[in-house]
C-alpha cells in the first residue's frame, strides 16, 4: 500500500500529474465523459508523458551502452522502449512485471522508479475510457428527453394544438399557391432566354471568385430541379444546356412546397408550446396565421397569456422556398 509520505512526495515531484488525477477523477465521479473532451485530456497527459520521458533519459545517455553490447535481451528492450503516451507507459510498466527476476537490475530500478507515479495514472485512465460517450449518441440521448417532455406538454396543451391546427389546411392552401407563383415566375425568365440555362446562370468555372461560384452553381440547380434538360444525340461540352417543361417536376416542386409549409406549421405550434411554457387550458385565435393573428391563451394556473404571430412564406434569391414565424408575446 502507498503510504501518506511517499503520496505527498509523488505529488511534490510531479504536481501537473496530480491535476491530472483530480480531472480524471472528477469525470469518474460524473460517469462520463464526452469524446471531443476525452480526446483534449488523453492529448494534454501524453505530451506531459513525453516530456517526463524525455528528461528521464536525458539522465542516463551513454550509462547504459554496456547492456546494449552484452547483449541483455530482456533489458535491452526496456531501453529501447519508446514512451510518448499514456499507453506507451502502461506497456512499460507490463515490460517491467514480466522480467522481475531482474529486479537487481540498475535499468530494471530506474525504470521502476520512472514508471511508480504512473501507476495510479493507468489504472484510471483504463476506467476513464469505459466512460466515454460519443457527442451524437449524447445528441440523440437529449433529443430522446426531449422529445418525451414535448409529448407530455402537447398532452397538457391539447385545447392550445386545436386551435391553432384549425388554420393548417388553408396554410397548406396558400403554401401551395405561393409555390405555383414562384414556379410560374421562373418558368417565365426561362422562356424570356429561350428556355437556355446558360443565359441565366453562367457555367460554374475556377475563374469564378468563391460567391459568385456558389450563386451560378445555386441558380442552376434550382432550374434544374424544376424542369427538365433537353438531351441532344451527340451533346459537346460547349452545347448550351437547354430546359423543357415536365409536369412531373413542376408537380413534385408543388407537393414539396406544401410538404415543407406543413412540417414548418407543426415545428411552430411545437415552439410556441414551448414559449408558453405552461399547461393550457384555453385558447383563442383571432385572424389568420398567413397575414396577423393574436393568440390568448390561459394557463392551468390563471395566468393569461397574448401573443402577436406572423407567418411568412418566402423565397430566397436561389428559389428556395422556406417560412419564416416571428411570435412576440404582448406586454
Amino acid at each position: 500500500m502507498k503510504t501518506l509520505k511517499t503520496y505527498i512526495m509523488e505529488n511534490e515531484k510531479h504536481p501537473e500529474l496530480h491535476q491530472y488525477l483530480l480531472e480524471i477523477d472528477d469525470y469518474i465521479s460524473k460517469g462520463e465523459i464526452l469524446n471531443p473532451e476525452f480526446v483534449r485530456l488523453t492529448n494534454k497527459i501524453n505530451r506531459f508523458v513525453d516530456k517526463q520521458y524525455q528528461q528521464f533519459k536525458i539522465q542516463f545517455r551513454g550509462q547504459f551502452q554496456h547492456y546494449y553490447d552484452a547483449g541483455n535481451v530482456e533489458i535491452t528492450d526496456i531501453l529501447w522502449s519508446f514512451v510518448s503516451s499514456v499507453n506507451d507507459i502502461k506497456n512499460l510498466s507490463k515490460k517491467l512485471d514480466r522480467v522481475k527476476k531482474e529486479r537487481d537490475n540498475e535499468v530494471f530500478k530506474k525504470y521502476s522508479e520512472f514508471v511508480a507515479p504512473f501507476k495510479s495514472l493507468i489504472e484510471k485512465y483504463e476506467v476513464l475510457k469505459k466512460l466515454v460517450v460519443k457527442v451524437t449518441t449524447k445528441r440523440e440521448q437529449a433529443k430522446a428527453e426531449k422529445q418525451i417532455v414535448l409529448q407530455k406538454q402537447f398532452r397538457d396543451s391539447s385545447t392550445l394544438i386545436a386551435v391553432l391546427n384549425m388554420h393548417i389546411e388553408e396554410y397548406k392552401k396558400v403554401a401551395g399557391e405561393k409555390a405555383e407563383e414562384q414556379y410560374q415566375r421562373r418558368k417565365n425568365v426561362l422562356e424570356a432566354h429561350d428556355w437556355n440555362l446558360d443565359s441565366i446562370a453562367t457555367r460554374p468555372n475556377g475563374n469564378m471568385g468563391r460567391s459568385e461560384y456558389q450563386m451560378n452553381s445555386a441558380i442552376r440547380s434550382s432550374y434544374l430541379s424544376l424542369f427538365e434538360r433537353v438531351h441532344t444525340s451527340s451533346p459537346r461540352m460547349k452545347d448550351p444546356v437547354i430546359l423543357k417543361y415536365s409536369a412531373t417536376l413542376h408537380k413534385k416542386f408543388i407537393d414539396d412546397s406544401i410538404k415543407g409549409a406543413e412540417a414548418s406549421y407543426h415545428a411552430w405550434v411545437a415552439k410556441m408550446i414551448q414559449k408558453i411554457g405552461k399547461p393550457v387550458v384555453d385558447a383563442k385565435m383571432t385572424g389568420n396565421p398567413w397575414t396577423r393573428s393574436v393568440l390568448t391563451v390561459t394557463c392551468n394556473d390563471g395566468e393569461t397569456q397574448v401573443w402577436n404571430n406572423q407567418m411568412i412564406i418566402n423565397f430566397s434569391k436561389y428559389g428556395l422556398m422556406f417560412n419564416q414565424f416571428p411570435s412576440r408575446r404582448a406586454k
